[in-house]
Order: C-alpha cells, then structure tokens, then sequence
C-alpha cells in the first residue's frame, strides 16, 4: 500500500460516561465492514477517571490494532484530534470518531451515532473513493449561526480527511468543547457529505 492509500484511525473514549456501549459497536462496525483489516493502526485518546480509564483500557486489550496515545482526567474531543495534528506531516487518510452519547445518553444520540458509523464506517469504501475527489468525506456538513465561531462543520464529529488536509490546520482550539467540532472545517476544504442538515 502506498503511503497516500495508508488509513489511519482516531477514536475518542468519554471514559466517566456510558462508553461501552458505543465503543463495542464501533470496532463490530470496523470488524464487520472489513475495515479493521485494512487500517494502519487505530490510535486512541480517553477522557475520564483514572480508574474508569484503566477499565476503558483493560477492555481494549483484545484489539491488537489499538495503541492508546494520550488520556487525561479532563478535556473534550479536542483530547484525541491533537494526536492527528501531530501525524498530519505523513501522507494518507484518517478516519475520525468517538464515543458519540457517552455523556449524553438520550434517545436521539445512539440513533445519530449509528447513522453516522453506517456512513464513515460500513460504507468506508465510498469514503475512501471520494477522498480521491474531496478533501473531506461525511455527513450532514453545516453552516452554523449559533456556534460561537461560525465555523461549518460535520454534525456529530465522525469524519474522513485526507492528511494533506489537517496539515492546514493549526492545532484544535481548547476553548470549548464545540472547537472540536469546528476544528476540521476551520481553513477551507473541499467536502462531500451524504446527507445535509441535523438527522
């Protein structure tokens, strides 16, 4: 494989919430689609506890792919995205998500969470296609007015990039917990999202 078809993978774990639940069906989504076969390695961020992050950490011993980079007892998504910025000087694509209604449980979430892992995870292949054409590849891209930066953005925060890309961007701002979402779309990219607005 070349450098520029090598996948990467970033995923942030909330560890002092409902984590588990959302963490085991994402590596079943990679497993299932094929994907964990064809990623460079899958680097992993956590946010919580101590204690709740050796548990996060211990239930990930059965993923041979998984290196955990970084953890800390606080901090958003922000966390784990830093760790991209610091590969961007490599050529490739990356795949990003994250534990998506750990903090928040409600209904809407796990709903949300799994509609974007069928579109960045289980239809990884026309992800990596369009990476060909886009800059960036997900769903539902947004033109905000109520997001203190008014940065457009993918709802939700599950993403492909092409590295070439991210080596545009400074560093995610750690302000609030919004710049993660804001972070991709903070200098220009060309995008392709599958689906338009909030599910």
């Amino acid at each position: 494989m070349s450098d520029t078809n090598k996948l990467y993978h970033f995923y942030h774990i909330y560890a002092d919430g409902n984590w588990k639940e959302p963490t085991t069906e994402h590596f079943k989504a990679l497993k299932d689609s094929g994907l964990y076969d064809e990623l460079n390695e899958i680097s992993i961020g956590i946010v919580g506890s101590l204690i709740n992050i050796n548990t996060v950490a211990e239930y990930l011993t059965r993923f041979d792919k998984v290196h955990i980079k970084t953890f800390q007892s606080e901090g958003w998504e922000q966390v784990t995205q830093r760790l991209i910025k610091d590969i961007s000087h490599l050529d490739g694509k990356v795949l990003y998500a994250h534990t998506k209604g750990a903090w928040n449980n409600t209904e809407v979430n796990p709903n949300w969470r799994r509609e974007m892992t069928k579109y960045n995870v289980t239809e990884w292949r026309t992800c990596i296609e369009d990476l060909n054409t886009f800059d960036c590849v997900g769903i539902h891209w947004m033109y905000p007015v109520n997001l203190p930066d008014g940065t457009p953005f993918f709802a939700g925060n599950f993403w492909w990039a092409n590295l070439y890309h991210i080596r545009k961007l400074d560093y995610p701002k750690l302000n609030h917990r919004y710049q993660a979402e804001e972070w991709l779309g903070s200098n220009h990219c060309t995008i392709k999202s599958y689906k338009l607005g909030h599910p």
